[in-house]
């Protein structure tokens, strides 16, 4: 069971099995919270980017929030927490 996700840029709407945070490849200062929409996919798709390692820490506790929920979570732009 996964959760619907949309993409930072809206270009990506997926059944997000894991989560995870780390730094973007095309813009290392970044945090990039990235899904997994299977096992066997190992790096995620990048959802979204994130000024700080502690905003993306936030961006998956509203994630969390949000498991079970039949709605499809939106990733909040970067800035969002300030």
């Amino acid at each position: 069971m996964g959760i619907w996700v949309r993409s930072q840029n809206g270009n990506i709407l997926a059944l997000i099995e894991a989560f995870s945070t780390g730094r973007n490849s095309n813009h290392e200062k970044l945090s990039c919270v990235f899904g997994r929409a299977d096992r066997v996919d190992r790096l995620g798709l990048p959802l979204g980017d994130y000024d700080s390692d502690e905003e993306a820490s936030k961006v998956l506790d509203m994630i969390e929030g949000q498991i079970g929920s039949t709605t499809v979570f939106n990733m909040p732009p970067a800035g969002f927490s300030q």
